[in-house]
This record gives C-alpha cells, structure tokens and sequence, in this order.
C-alpha cells in the first residue's frame, strides 16, 4: 500500500496546524499538492481529531498572551527606538494571528473555529475569555450609544 503524504510527520503537523486555525481544506490541499478530498479524510480520521483539537486549544491559551502584546506595544509603541520598528511590527503581526485564529479580530473564520472548539466538546468559554467577549461587547454597546448621541446632537 503507497504511504500518503499526509503520513509525513512535517506534512501532518502543517496540515493539523492550518486546520486547526481554519484554513479550507482546498487552500492547504493546493499548497501540498493534493486534493482537498485527501485532506477530507484526512481531518475524519479518529486519530488526527484529537491532534486538531489540542491545536485549537493551545490557539486558546495564547490569547491571553497575545491580548497583553498588543496592548504592551500599542501603550509602549512611542517609546521605542525607530530602529525596532521590524520586531514591533513582526509581534504585531504574530498577535493578530493569534487573534483572529482565536476569533477576537474579525476574519472569515472566527466564528467557526470558536464554535466549533466548544460545541464539539460541549464546553463553557474559560472565565477569562467570557470577561474579554463581555468588555469587548459593553464597549461596542457604549460606542454605539455614542454614535447615536452625537447623530443626535447633530440633527437640526
């Protein structure tokens, strides 16, 4: 029997990495050289499953990681030296990875990888996240009231 390519060690770590933070199985299959019905029966595999869920679940954990990065260089930014403007901008960037796989940023996968993470393991969100998701939705509440009272005053 021909060993697939998705039996390589580094090939299955990508793979279960890219699925993991929702990546199309058509996009990852594109990028490896095979059909995305390999990578189909690959993700249904009972052995592979577990691999991607703890993947998702180390995305999770580093949120809270990410979340003080982004605010350490947003209130730290004017106090670094011009010239360390490619490790600023390399942090920032791994920080809205993190984010958006983890659905904090808006992207077009974040709601199926939350969703899918809890509804598959019928969880409730950690304490820390449901604080985060509660402040993030009063300050769009409090914006929006804002928005409206300014429109408000505005009007003749």
């Amino acid at each position: 029997m021909r060993k697939s390519q998705l039996d390589t060690p580094h090939i299955k770590q990508e793979v279960i990495q890219r699925l993991a933070v929702g990546e199309s199985q058509r996009s990852i299959g594109r990028d490896i050289g095979i059909d995305h019905s390999q990578i189909s029966r690959f993700l249904r595999r009972d052995d592979v499953k577990p691999f991607i869920e703890r993947e998702q679940m180390r995305l999770l954990e580093a949120v809270p990681d990410a979340v003080d990065n982004i605010i350490g260089l947003v209130v730290e930014m004017k106090y670094f030296p011009e010239k360390d403007t490619k490790r600023i901008e390399l942090a920032y960037k791994a920080s809205v990875v993190v984010l958006k796989s983890a659905g904090i940023i808006p992207s077009p996968v974040q709601s199926q990888i939350i969703t899918k993470i809890y509804q598959q393991n019928n969880l409730v969100p950690p304490p820390w996240l449901q604080e985060m998701l509660r402040k993030h939705t009063e300050s769009l509440m409090w914006k929006d009231e804002e928005d409206r009272k300014s429109k408000k005053d505005k009007t003749p």
